[in-house]
């Protein structure tokens, strides 16, 4: 059976739709065989529909969103169904063609999910999702000789406000130079996507953090909103430092506060350091039985130690743990590996978590 109809039109056609510029490359390197794939698989059976099938493909980017379940009309003009459907971000910045293919059909077969039942029946819906993966298997067999590559989003913080958003705008660049933005990964792009998106919803400031260097010797100034208070911490990077409690009428003042507090913070040469400029502090211990319920409840008193000490010393924070292959792990984030390691193996001494077996830096 041809896979186009008596006008010409394809009768299962997927295009691309609304793409940011720093996907554009590759989502054109997926549209033509997937495209051409798409006709093969059509041309061996009997068209299910009694229309066409249209469906455009976005891909979803962080400054956009997370992944979306969109709508579909029908155009009796041309008796065409046609779907739009956003692909997983974080599928698509995968280095890997077969990720990438995943993806594409993935995002095809949530539209056809959507048929209307008048449409489409089980039988009609399971030919469709039949074609949709010979197209898949077909592409993915075929990998190019290049893959086409992703381009780096730009996370923009707001030193004022302490809140984070994505763009892939160039013009962004005369911020990384000025230390407010960092140019991410794809890879690092998609796993910071629904941090970001829970940060949206939550919709308010919670804290300030910027840091200075001065002769060598790195400061830290912070603020946050705690149980009715502004808390105002300032010190040397590795030093308990000095804090400062200042009552609030009510909650709603918070944000106007530490707005303020950071633009004081701001014009005395405090400004924000990029997660990329951070290292990864990793303390490890030996564990026979990582899965044991003993063995995790000793991880979240580690994990909970970490987060406070590293905290109060203007260094960093602790992001979680993992256990595996006979180790335990607790990953922190810090602004001077140096120190933050000095701290801790002082701290951990004498207490449950001195036995660690080392400290070392995760490149």
């Amino acid at each position: 059976m041809s896979p186009f109809a008596a006008d010409g039109r394809r009768l299962f056609e997927v295009r691309s739709v609304s793409t940011s510029s720093d996907v554009t490359q590759s989502v054109q390197q997926m549209v033509r065989p997937f495209a051409a794939a798409l006709d093969d698989a059509v041309a061996g059976v009997r068209w299910p529909l009694a229309c066409r099938l249209w469906v455009g493909v976005s891909v979803s980017h962080p400054s956009i969103g997370l992944a979306r379940r969109s709508g579909g009309t029908f155009d009796k003009t041309t008796e065409t169904h046609m779907l739009t459907t956003d692909i997983d971000y974080a599928g698509w910045a995968s280095p890997r063609w077969d990720a990438r293919t995943r993806a594409w059909a993935d995002g095809v077969l949530d539209a056809v999910a959507r048929l209307p039942k008048t449409r489409a029946d089980s039988d009609a819906r399971h030919v469709l999702c039949g074609l949709i993966g010979k197209a898949q298997a077909q592409v993915t067999a075929s990998p190019p000789d290049v893959l086409a590559p992703i381009g780096s989003s730009y996370l923009v913080l707001d030193a004022a406000t302490g809140s984070r958003r994505f763009t892939w705008s160039t013009n962004t660049l005369s911020a990384v130079d000025a230390g407010y933005a960092e140019i991410v990964s794809p890879i690092e792009a998609a796993r910071l996507a629904p941090i970001l998106a829970e940060e949206d919803r939550a919709g308010r400031i919670d804290a300030v953090k910027l840091y200075r260097t001065v002769e060598g010797v790195r400061h830290y100034r912070e603020a946050w909103f705690h149980e009715g208070a502004i808390v105002e911490h300032s010190g040397i990077c590795g030093e308990t430092g000095e804090t400062v409690r200042f009552s609030l009428v009510d909650e709603n003042g918070a944000r106007s506060a530490l707005i303020a507090f950071a633009d004081r913070a701001r014009i005395d040469g405090f400004k924000p350091v990029p997660i990329s400029k951070y290292a990864r502090l990793i303390v490890e211990y030996a564990a026979d039985r990582p899965g044991d319920l003993a063995d995790l409840q000793f991880r979240d008193r580690l994990e909970a130690l970490l987060n406070n000490r590293l905290g109060w010393l203007g260094l960093g924070s602790c992001d979680g743990g993992s256990a595996g292959s006979g180790t335990m792990e607790a990953c922190c984030f810090v602004v001077d590996f140096r120190l933050a390691k000095a701290a801790l193996e002082r701290d951990l001494a004498g207490t449950e978590f001195g036995a660690f077996s080392r400290i070392y830096r995760e490149r």
